[in-house]
């Protein structure tokens, strides 16, 4: 332990040193220096500024990750402030996005199994966070599309609530977003708080902000408020053609999603203007394919007319498909493969018989979370609910069966005879529904086929 009068000058020179810059301003959260400082609290106080530091310049420092865990695991000891907490997550975040592939993926589940030491250090600190430090902690965890604690995100929403009213314009709807970004489902509390100050702020409104809220909602599997959805049409009505032609199809498939959640006149008339102002553009052959798919989809949804060309979404084909498939032929049902003519998209599994059964097997990017309930929650997205809208529309015979990644316990662990007989049960259930959309709930010993909803469990 340093103890003479010479080295606690020493450290008060290197404290100073620390915290004033060249120009001579105090860096933020410097705290004055006086004689009867203790050189305990020197230590830490340098501790702390090192610790900042660190993440700060985390991009240029050439540091192996281990030094990275251990300044990682130091948080709650050593960073207090608001502004420094959300100042580090966020330079992690891009700091790890920048990474190559094979140190990304380590680093991610370092953070996905050690969340809690920054969790700590904001828990103590959240009172404190200001909009700037909840929006910038918040895109943070977009950026590196991970789920905070149930316990933290309550937290979060909790004090987003009692500063609603204090965020910026365009940070405001960019905390809408984030939760998208995810997969992460607000609270309804939250909702209400977040819709009631944006309505107010509806005069201000841009073409990006109605865009954001409508492709966020889209996300959630969640129909906004009318009073929500009239200022978003009057905003896009007014504003559509300020919009670059590459933004657009967003909104449209946004619009139809919407309106496949609970169909409204409205949705179909905007959707129609910007269809026919942007015609010239989405019929160029030079816009991407994601965003011809979601054109063509909307112009689907809504009955406009025009020459439908399929543009099936890239196929991935995962090792539960593969045991699922293995299963049907062991179950004696045949399988063939079942294109939707329009959008050009493969069903995943369509058994030959008597009538029109199609199955799709949905895995965890199908679902958005949500801890509300103080337990997760697994709902379907906007998009897969739209997807199967979309296919019942095109094809008004087709009874199709969505299977959640959660039902498949049913099919694996029983037994292979076993698993068997309740597929070709299942299949037979399907054959006695009227067309239209099912999902499959089920754990290890039952199942039930119950008309598809948002909510599913898993």
């Amino acid at each position: 332990m340093v103890t003479n009068a010479a080295s606690r000058k020493g450290l008060h020179l290197t404290y100073r040193r620390i915290y004033f810059r060249e120009k001579g301003e105090d860096l933020p959260g410097a705290i004055p220096l006086a004689s009867d400082h203790s050189v305990s609290n020197v230590i830490y106080s340098l501790r702390k500024i090192n610790a900042v530091r660190y993440f700060e310049n985390i991009a240029d420092n050439d540091e192996n990750l281990e030094s990275f865990q251990k300044h990682w695991r130091e948080i709650p000891s050593v960073i207090t402030e608001p502004r420094d907490l959300s100042v580090v997550i966020a330079k992690v975040a891009d700091w790890v996005n920048a990474l190559p592939d094979n140190h990304k993926s380590f680093v991610v589940d370092f953070l996905n199994n050690n969340l809690q030491f920054w969790e700590e250090g904001a828990r103590n600190a959240i009172r404190g966070f200001d909009p700037e430090d909840l929006g910038r902690s918040i895109m943070a965890f977009a950026t590196l599309s991970m789920h905070p604690s149930p316990g933290f995100l309550n937290l979060f929403e909790k004090h987003a609530i009692r500063r609603m009213e204090q965020f910026e314009q365009e940070k405001l709807f960019d905390l809408l977003w984030a939760f998208s970004v995810p997969g992460l489902r607000p609270s309804n509390k939250f909702l209400n708080a977040w819709e009631t100050e944006a309505l107010k702020r509806s005069r201000e409104w841009n073409w990006r902000n109605a865009k954001t809220m409508l492709s966020s909602y889209a996300v959630f599997g969640i129909q906004p408020s009318e009073k929500m959805l009239e200022a978003c049409r009057n905003i896009l009505e007014r504003k559509f053609p300020q919009a670059q032609a590459l933004t657009v199809p967003s909104i449209m498939r946004a619009l139809a999603i919407v309106d496949s959640l609970e169909p409204h006149k409205a949705n179909g008339e905007i959707a129609f203007r910007i269809n026919r102002h942007f015609e010239r553009a989405f019929s160029s052959s030079e816009l991407p394919r994601k965003l011809a798919r979601q054109v063509s989809h909307a112009r689907l949804w809504f009955d406009f007319n025009f020459n439908a060309i399929p543009i099936p979404e890239t196929e991935n084909i995962g090792g539960y498909e593969y045991r699922l498939s293995g299963l049907f032929r062991h179950a004696g049902l045949p399988l063939f493969d079942k294109r939707i003519k329009e959008t050009g998209h493969k069903v995943d599994f369509a058994v030959k018989g008597p009538k029109p059964v199609a199955i799709e097997f949905d895995g965890t990017q199908h679902f958005v979370k949500s801890y509300s309930s103080g337990k997760p929650e697994s709902f379907y997205d906007g998009g897969t609910l739209f997807q199967s809208e979309l296919m019942a529309k095109l094809e008004p015979d087709l009874r199709i069966l969505r299977m959640p990644y959660g039902s498949t316990a049913i099919f694996f662990g029983n037994g292979r005879e076993k698993s068997a007989r309740t597929l070709r049960d299942i299949y037979c259930e399907m054959l006695g529904k009227s067309p239209g959309n099912y999902m499959l709930s089920a754990g290890q010993k039952s199942y039930s086929i119950d008309p598809l909803t948002s909510l599913i469990p898993v």
